[in-house]
């Protein structure tokens, strides 16, 4: 599965016509490599290189990419790009190129190793490169990360991260809160997502069973709340087109738990399961009435 930047299956990045040395179409996958050659501890998800197309001149963007190898002012203003979406702080120290690129770097994999309270991350193993994947979904206030994941025990699952708002367009990933789905909540998430269930809650996640989120479907939006006791409520609304991207992810995830013929029988699964979801709610509000 090839993701690109602007699309899915298409080229990226291509704009108008540019003088014959400039390189104008480049895929997703090579602007993260190149990104991490020039030693910028990033990942652009798709979601973020659309915003990042919309709002920066994509033209320089691959020209910046083209030269800063060799051009301190090119890689210059890539960090400010990168500062600007959020993707790095402002006082971040100027990269260092990566020697060996195709390998992570020590610090990197401690980093993968850390949840979001800088503790072992003892539900959660390394996931190889070709599994990894992640949107983002960005409010005023906070913003919402969907991760691929695996579980401690092997299993695939998705991985909410939850940060603050910082200032604008920057957000406290340093300090997120961080949910990993079980196996039983993945299908009431995308039960939600695909119109079959209204809402779905679920609490007690964390070390100390503090952790939970929320997700409901809104007139033209779905809400997503990650909470922490003691912590700020992350509340995000999250589009239609978010959507498309995240019910894409949790698609994926299941597809692997179950192998790719599971996922003709999703709509029909997903249809069941909202179904008896709905059932159990009004016998539920039923009885307290």
């Amino acid at each position: 599965m090839t993701l690109n930047v602007l699309s899915i299956g298409g080229q990226i990045m291509s704009y108008a016509p540019q003088p014959a040395q400039t390189n104008t179409t480049l895929s997703l996958g090579e602007i993260n490599r190149r990104l991490k050659q020039l030693g910028f501890n990033v990942h652009l998800a798709p979601d973020v290189a659309q915003r990042i197309r919309n709002t920066e001149d994509p033209s320089r963007f691959i020209e910046a990419l083209e030269k800063a190898v060799n051009n301190p002012r090119a890689k210059e203003w890539l960090m400010g790009v990168l500062q600007r979406h959020g993707l790095l702080s402002d006082n971040a120290p100027a990269p260092t190129p990566a020697i060996h690129p195709q390998q992570p770097s020590q610090q990197q994999e401690q980093r993968s190793k850390m949840n979001a309270n800088g503790n072992s991350g003892a539900d959660h193993i390394d996931m190889p490169p070709e599994d990894r994947m992640s949107f983002h979904v960005y409010g005023g206030k906070s913003a919402l990360c969907f991760n691929a994941d695996i579980t401690k025990g092997g299993v695939h699952t998705v991985a909410l991260d939850g940060a603050m708002a910082v200032a604008t367009r920057k957000y406290d990933w340093e300090n997120k809160i961080r949910v990993q789905m079980t196996r039983q909540e993945l299908p009431a998430v995308l039960a939600v997502l695909l119109g079959y269930s209204a809402s779905c809650r679920f609490s007690n996640h964390g070390a100390d069973k503090t952790k939970g989120f929320t997700l409901e479907r809104q007139p033209g939006k779905f809400f997503v709340n990650v909470m922490q006791k003691d912590r700020p409520l992350v509340a995000v609304p999250m589009t239609d087109q978010d959507a498309i991207y995240v019910t894409g992810l949790f698609m994926r995830q299941l597809g692997k738990v179950f192998g790719p013929k599971y996922l003709t029988m999703l709509p029909f699964l997903m249809q069941r399961y909202g179904a008896l979801i709905n059932a159990r709610q009004r016998m539920q509000k039923h009885s307290t009435t």
